[in-house]
């Protein structure tokens, strides 16, 4: 979503990207505390780089790793 919405097609910025993965599909799944970072909440924290981050996966090979990830963390 990133590379493609944000960097690609410029139809999101970077922050609305990240809400609408990650907060706001929390939201709309009506998960209890994923999706934020505050006290008491479960987070998966990634730490990409903006420059590279791209996806390579796809409806046919949907295991290929994105670029750019740097780290993965649940918090």
């Amino acid at each position: 979503m990133l590379g493609r919405y944000v960097y690609e097609l410029r139809l999101l910025d970077l922050a609305q990207a990240i809400h609408k993965i990650t907060g706001k599909s929390a939201e709309t799944f009506g998960l209890q505390n994923p999706g934020f970072i505050k006290p008491e909440f479960v987070a998966d924290l990634v730490l990409f780089d903006p420059d590279t981050v791209s996806d390579f996966a796809d409806y046919d090979r949907p295991e290929l790793p994105s670029a750019g990830i740097i780290c993965v963390r649940r918090w």
